[in-house]
C-alpha cells in the first residue's frame, strides 16, 4: 500500500488531465521497478520467491510478468 499509493494517485492525476501516455509509462515504470526488486530479491530469499506466491495472487504476478517481457521485447526492437 505504501508504494502502491503515491504511484496511483500519479496515474490517476494524469489520466484526469489527459495524459494517458504519462498515466501509461507510470503504470509500465512501476511494473518493470517491482519486476526489477522482485529479481534482487529471489537470491537473498530461501528457497525460491515465486513458489511462495498464493493461488490467489498466481495470476497477477503472471500478468505482471507478461507486460514486463512485453516491454522488455518491444525495447528490443
Amino acid at each position: 500500500m505504501v508504494t502502491t499509493l503515491p504511484e496511483a494517485t500519479v496515474t490517476l492525476a494524469a489520466a484526469r488531465l489527459g495524459a494517458v501516455d504519462l498515466a501509461l509509462g507510470n503504470v509500465l515504470g512501476s511494473v518493470m521497478f517491482n519486476t526489477f526488486l522482485l529479481s534482487h530479491a529471489d537470491p537473498l530469499f530461501p528457497g525460491p520467491l515465486l513458489a511462495q506466491v498464493e493461488g490467489s495472487h498466481l495470476f497477477s504476478v503472471l500478468v505482471l510478468l507478461g507486460m514486463a517481457g512485453t516491454v522488455l521485447t518491444g525495447l528490443m526492437y
